[in-house]
């Protein structure tokens, strides 16, 4: 299982608004479609969809 960071795709300093396990990006999206109520199209549109590297993980951890 992988870790999926998600941003506006309009927001230039890239923020990660939250965080979804999934084993494919493809999942990664649907799993946003339940979490935010819009269809995959409107996804696509609105979020950016990263896989979180192990790098950024040990980074997160040693920032709380």
């Amino acid at each position: 299982m992988k870790e999926y960071g998600y941003s506006y795709k309009q927001d230039s300093s890239n923020e990660i608004l939250g965080y979804i396990k999934a084993s494919s990006l493809r999942e990664a999206q649907q799993k946003l479609t339940i979490i935010k109520h819009l269809d995959i199209d409107s996804i696509d549109r609105v979020f950016k969809i990263t896989e979180i590297t192990s790098d950024e993980k040990q980074s997160r951890r040693y920032q709380r």
